[in-house]
């Protein structure tokens, strides 16, 4: 994982609204989300 998926999955979250919605967006899983963000 890099540091510029981790910068993606945040500004997808905020875009998005929450974890949920930037997964879907990402194409992800939310728990991969949320791990990228932490």
């Amino acid at each position: 994982m890099s540091e510029i998926d981790d910068i993606r999955s945040f500004v997808a979250v905020v875009d998005a609204g929450g974890f949920g919605r930037a997964a879907h967006s990402l194409g992800v899983a939310k728990s991969i989300v949320s791990r990228r963000v932490a």
